[in-house]
């Protein structure tokens, strides 16, 4: 017996040895083949990455380009907003630096239009106490019996309406600014715009 188990251990230690020889090349390969695997998924996770990037210069690139076409307009539009606002604000200033007498000669052609649309009905008037003393010269004038109410209104406004409520008429120093912003636009629009395309090309 223990002869024959002595013939039998050189062929089991050379099977234990092919065995482990055989285990070796399956795990080499397997880490081989792991290893191919995660460069594989690192190559493809670069590609993507390279392409997303591409991708946003892409993006970037397209977005400067069309921000640099919009900025002679967009500065264009700026620069006239800023000139509009400052333009109001020292129009704003000197109406309301002007004297009554002055501010009045633009009040008298509206008022005195509203008082002939509005003659034959009954009027209720409203007046700031500055220009009290002129718009009752004007009634006296037109023939037209009835005494305004003095008040200190916002804007040295006057208002005047028909007693049912029909007819309303109002001017103040804003409606002034606006007649003169009106003028002074066009001015800034033919300074902005010195060569207005023509309506009509004649040969």
């Amino acid at each position: 017996m223990a002869e024959t188990q002595n013939a039998l251990d050189p062929i089991v230690q050379e099977i234990l040895k092919d065995a482990c020889r055989r285990s070796e090349r399956i795990i080499a390969k397997a880490q081989e083949e792991a290893r191919a695997m995660e460069a594989s998924g690192l190559a493809e996770i670069q590609k993507r990455l390279n392409a997303e990037q591409a991708q946003a210069a892409a993006r970037i690139q397209a977005y400067r380009i069309e921000m640099l076409g919009r900025l002679p307009v967009e500065f264009l539009r700026m620069r006239t907003a800023y000139i509009d606002r400052a333009l109001r604000a020292a129009v704003a200033r000197a109406v309301r630096k002007l004297e009554p007498s002055m501010l009045w000669k633009w009040y008298e052609p509206a008022i005195r239009s509203a008082l002939h649309v509005m003659r034959g009905n009954p009027l209720m008037l409203r007046c700031d106490s500055a220009l009290a003393h002129l718009l009752q010269a004007l009634l006296a004038e037109m023939g037209i019996d009835a005494p305004p109410h003095i008040t200190d209104l916002p804007g040295r406004a006057v208002l005047i309406e028909t007693e049912d409520g029909s007819l309303r008429f109002a001017i103040d120093e804003q409606s002034c600014c606006d007649a003169l912003l009106d003028r002074q636009r066009g001015r800034l629009a033919e300074a902005l715009f010195p060569n207005p395309i023509p309506e009509k090309v004649t040969r």
